[in-house]
């Protein structure tokens, strides 16, 4: 059920911000982000979440465990429709894409997130291969002095048999981690054992406000340094991760300076390999084969076996040649070359545990609130909450995922007619409108890029101000874009040029709104900022804007570039190369649904039929006709004349539609036997016959209707 929410809908780019009820604050919790290399970041290190940043400084005492010693392999894909899940769906968290949303760099994978733009029409699969060799991790200390106070740890590749102790030791708390099937639920059972962790460790109790940190939290008045607690005071017999003697001696401005609001809690080693298929095809019946080919659905990750098919295998099993960008990220592993086709990735990702075992490295980190320590004082501020942070980046993402949708339909318009890639005979709209969804789109990115600025640099006490934006309506704008075409489409195409006018404004609605709100459901299904309820979005329905039913040029599937010219009266149909405008009128017909006939454009009362060949009373070879254009009233005795049409998807052997076409069919409603579909023609003449070897037809180009 979706959350249902009572605001209007704004339309067109004109007016595009909505205002929605908030969401529930939620609690500071461990961070996991990308491992920042170039900086070297240790165990230990602090780290200032806002600015996602590491400090210089060492600020708590501790140990050091490995979490495991084996190596554990997630693999899992999702489909994604914009840029937001598509950044969460490779793990990035929110405070990092906010950072990278205001053009700063943080780790190597966040930078590849945001260079990828996103269609929400195109098919768009993220597989995602983690390799968990094991979190290197922060542990209780024993009340010796800390030798780790002033040097942070820089992840290793092995433990040592102290570290291997350790885990030991600690390894109940990890326990959950193992059964866990996605590497962000692996994730999320690790944080969760570390944060049980820390507080048993200390469950002598949080002590009282330190005297250097009164200011912070305006304590009581100055009191004794607080005594560390006595070591077996928690089941481990340790002390807890603590805060050092020296950060407790600062200043609340010294210590946000030097030790930020965080710690890195842990690093995990291993590897990380994302690859990102964008299969380019607008037909939803081959974007579902696709799907269900490699098992993904938008929402959960799916994890993949080994019985699952690859990517390739996926594609080939589909007889339609299909464009696939591919975009590729790795960490960890013995630097084999870049893959550049589907079969090499393929075997990349098949053999990446093994590159991983032969060189792992750190992919990963996790940044722990200062408030789980028990020495932390009870009232001070640790972490932002990280809601205000994911808010914004959904803004970022949508109004970017809406830009580039925009900016490509806005490119395709401007290209010529034969390769347009969309259903203008019925549009409503003009190249104009989407040049101005694309403007609006392009003007809120630059608000929430500097949103972002100001969000990464705001005071901390200014954080809840400088990270929030007004919700940005990206559905409504969606009105003015028009129905794509391709290979494989061809009924809701066929329905949605020459079916009534809410066959078109449903066909619109259901791309462009409907199935991208239905995307975003599974993510979130019960918050408003990203899924909307079915009744606020029926008025972009009735409203969208649509013209009278137009014309389309057919053009042969098994010979591109040659389209079908119905001739006239004194000619037969035949193959001709496909035009460049809608004035050569003889290739276009416009269809009518419920009396199936073909009408050429502009004769008034004639009809595009099949002729049967009589020879007395009996038909010369049954089923075989020649076509061409003539009165809808004409009668031959020696000839029967047919003008029922229809337009089929495209099967293969299986009876599935393969996403090539249509079949056009001559439907003989007296004599079912008849039925003939279009055999072969040539550049005088074309043929039907019984549909054992059909050839298929899809739209080269529509005209408008008057």
């Amino acid at each position: 059920m979706r959350f249902r929410t009572d605001k209007a809908i704004l339309g067109l780019a004109g007016a595009a911000l909505i205002v929605l009820p908030a969401v529930a604050q939620a609690q500071s919790t461990p961070r996991v982000i990308g491992y920042v290399a170039n900086g070297g970041v240790g165990l230990g290190q602090g780290w200032d979440s806002q600015k996602v940043a590491p400090m210089q400084t060492v600020c708590v005492e501790f140990d050091t465990a490995n979490s495991t010693q084996a190596q554990t392999v997630t693999s899992e894909r999702t489909m994604v429709s914009d840029k937001y899940a598509y950044s969460n769906a490779l793990n990035v968290s929110a405070d990092v894409q906010v950072k990278s949303a205001s053009g700063a760099s943080v780790d190597a994978k966040a930078s590849y997130a945001s260079k990828k733009q996103l269609n929400s029409t195109y098919l768009n699969v993220v597989e995602l291969v983690t390799v968990d060799n094991g979190w290197l991790y922060a542990a209780p200390k024993a009340m010796a002095t800390s030798t780790n106070a002033a040097t942070p740890v820089l992840p290793t590749s092995t433990a040592n048999p102290a570290q291997v102790q350790l885990h030991q030791r600690f390894a109940t708390y990890f326990q959950n981690v193992a059964g866990q099937r996605t590497s962000k639920a692996r994730n999320a059972a690790f944080a969760n054992g570390l944060q049980r962790l820390y507080a048993d460790a200390g469950a002598g109790g949080r002590v009282s406000t330190p005297p250097a940190l009164r200011q912070l939290v305006g304590a009581a008045p100055p009191s004794p340094p607080p005594t560390l607690l006595r070591a077996g005071s928690s089941p481990s017999g340790s002390a807890s991760v603590r805060l050092t003697s020296y950060a407790l001696s600062l200043t609340p401005d010294q210590f946000q300076r030097q030790c930020g609001d965080s710690f890195v809690a842990a690093i995990q080693q291993g590897g990380e390999l994302a690859a990102t298929y964008t299969f380019m095809t607008n037909s939803e019946d081959q974007q579902q084969q696709i799907a269900a080919s490699l098992g993904v659905s938008y929402g959960t990750p799916v994890v993949s076996g080994s019985a699952t098919v690859s990517v390739s295998q996926a594609i080939e099993s589909s007889s339609e040649k299909i464009g696939t960008s591919i975009t590729y990220y790795r960490s960890g592993g013995s630097g084999d070359p870049v893959p550049t086709t589907l079969d090499e990735i393929d075997a990349v990702t098949k053999g990446f545990a093994a590159s991983v075992a032969a060189k792992p490295q750190p992919f990963q980190m996790m940044v722990m609130d200062y408030k789980q320590l028990p020495n932390f004082p009870s009232n001070g501020t640790g972490m932002p909450e990280l809601t205000g942070f994911q808010k914004l980046a959904w803004e970022y993402g949508k109004a970017q995922t809406l830009f580039t949708t925009a900016s490509e339909i806005y490119s395709d318009l401007q290209s010529p007619t034969p390769t347009s890639r969309y259903l203008t005979a019925r549009w409503g709209y003009s190249p104009n409108d989407i040049a101005r969804v694309q403007q609006t789109a392009g003007e809120r990115i630059r608000t929430v890029v500097q949103a972002a600025s100001t969000c990464v640099g705001a005071a901390p006490t200014a954080i809840a101000q400088a990270c929030s934006v007004q919700p940005f309506d990206d559905l409504g704008p969606r009105v003015a874009f028009p129905l794509p075409i391709s290979a494989g489409n061809v009924g809701e195409v066929v329905a949605a040029l020459w079916g009534p006018t809410q066959t078109y404004q449903s066909a619109v609605f259901k791309r462009w709104i409907q199935d991208v709100n239905d995307n975003r459901c599974y993510f979130a299904p019960a918050d408003p900022l990203f899924c909307r309820y079915d009744s606020e979005l029926a008025s972009l329905q009735s409203g969208i804007s649509a013209k009278n039913p137009g014309y389309a040029a057919l053009e042969l599937v098994d010979q591109p570039g040659t389209c079908l010219n119905y001739g006239n009266t004194n000619s037969y149909m035949s193959a001709q190369p496909c035009p460049n405008d809608a004035n050569s009128r003889q290739f276009f017909v416009r269809y009518d649904p419920n009396g199936r006939r073909l009408y050429p454009m502009g004769e008034a009362g004639n009809c595009v039929f099949a002729m049967r060949i009589h020879n007395g009373l009996q038909i010369v070879s049954p089923g075989y006709a020649v076509i061409g254009d003539a009165n809808c009233g004409a009668m031959n005795p020696l000839e029967d004349i047919n003008r029922n049409w229809e337009f089929r998807d495209s099967t293969g052997r299986d009876g599935k539609p393969d996403g090539t076409g249509a079949y056009l069919v001559v439907v003989d409603n007296g004599s079912p036997e008849f039925n003939s579909c279009l055999d072969s023609y040539s550049n005088s003449s074309a043929w039907i016959a019984p549909c054992t070897n059909p050839k298929r037809v899809r739209v080269w180009m529509t005209a408008p209707g008057n």
